[in-house]
């Protein structure tokens, strides 16, 4: 194996841990993929040879695949605890934590901390081979009982999103279960508190919590009429699922930063058929300052010509299929070309470029 793959291979196989907040456990999820076939690549580019890559993957109908445990160490006993979840089979685990926010000149290391700030008491999620069942669980170390805290069954794949924390101990639980993306408010016995979004279109995730007002800011596709189904706005709503209102503007595809105390919103802000533009917003959607907007004139000068957006009817007479087009900077309308169609055929991405971008796609 050469180096570069070995460096490969060391980067797959950290531990990544997380802490209590008394930092006197740390909990992490165990990978045995001793069973697990390798997967070869070969890199046939930017080398004098071709170099090949290989590394443990799970591959859709085999046998072998990673085998994951849930292990808590502590440093009062000195010992390492495996929580037992009644697992399913194959099943995949991982750990559920709060961010730590961070400052330019923060140069403390970064840690994730557990869910809630009780060092008896670890949250995580467990998810089916098939992604057919998810189950966001909390384990009582003290006892070694373990509890489905919520509980998502669909016939087909489903994604998820960890949970955000609400000043009062409640979470924002993110799901698909009724066939679109939606926010729902949960307690932490599992009870459903109120539904935060609802109707024909998709919650991505959410972006920050206002720590003083609990109010929650996220991105969401599709709401707007009009607009392209796939560029992400942002919006805001109550903790009690009043108040769903709007911030960003225009009919642009938009990425957003949200500092730690919620008080304006960092939007940036294109098509790929726009000039970049970044500005800082109130929470309500005001701009309050102008932060930068692209310059694109090398490109120009160079003969760029920005990519063209479209929207075709699918076979079924029905949906409507959002692309993009690249093409030539010398493109001539009376001449044939032959049509290079980029597909990326997984179930959960979306590869079709919405944001300006200087990336091959």
């Amino acid at each position: 194996m050469y180096k570069r793959q070995e460096e490969e291979w060391a980067k797959r196989n950290r531990a990544d841990i997380a802490w209590s907040w008394d930092s006197s456990r740390f909990a992490l999820v165990r990978s045995d993929q001793r069973e697990v076939d390798f997967l070869f690549v070969i890199h046939n580019t930017g080398e004098d040879r071709q170099e090949l890559e290989s590394y443990k993957y799970d591959m859709p109908g085999e046998e072998d695949v990673t085998q994951q445990t849930l292990q808590v160490f502590d440093f009062g006993t000195m010992e390492m605890t495996t929580i037992d979840d009644e697992p399913w089979q194959d099943q995949s685990m991982s750990l559920v934590t709060r961010e730590r926010f961070e400052y330019p000149d923060d140069t403390a290391p970064e840690v994730e901390r557990w869910f809630t700030e009780d060092r008896d008491e670890l949250w995580f999620v467990r998810e089916s081979r098939d992604r057919h069942r998810i189950d966001l669980m909390k384990a009582d170390l003290t006892t070694g009982q373990v509890t489905a805290v919520v509980e998502e069954r669909l016939n087909t794949y489903q994604e998820r999103r960890d949970p955000e924390m609400l000043s009062d101990g409640t979470f924002v639980w993110w799901s698909e279960r009724d066939g679109w993306a939606h926010l729902y408010r949960y307690d932490q016995d599992g009870n459903l508190v109120a539904p935060l979004t609802r109707g024909p279109w998709h919650v991505d995730g959410v972006e920050r919590v206002d720590p003083a007002t609990d109010r929650i800011f996220f991105l969401g596709m599709g709401r707007e009429e009009g607009l392209d189904p796939y560029y992400g706005q942002l919006y805001r709503v109550d903790p009690d699922g009043s108040g769903l209102s709007r911030v960003s503007r225009g009919d642009y595809d938009n990425r957003v930063d949200i500092p730690e105390g919620a008080g304006y919103v960092i939007d940036a802000y294109s098509r790929v058929n726009t000039v970049p533009t970044t500005v800082v917003r109130s929470p309500s959607g005001e701009v309050l300052m102008e932060l930068e907007t692209a310059d694109l004139s090398a490109l120009e000068a160079a003969g760029w010509r920005m990519p063209e957006p479209f929207r075709i009817e699918a076979a079924d007479g029905y949906t409507d299929i959002y692309g993009v087009m690249y093409k030539p900077f010398d493109f001539d309308s009376t001449k044939v070309y032959p049509l290079v169609q980029y597909v990326y055929p997984g179930p959960q991405t979306e590869s079709v470029s919405k944001f300006f971008t200087t990336s091959s796609y």
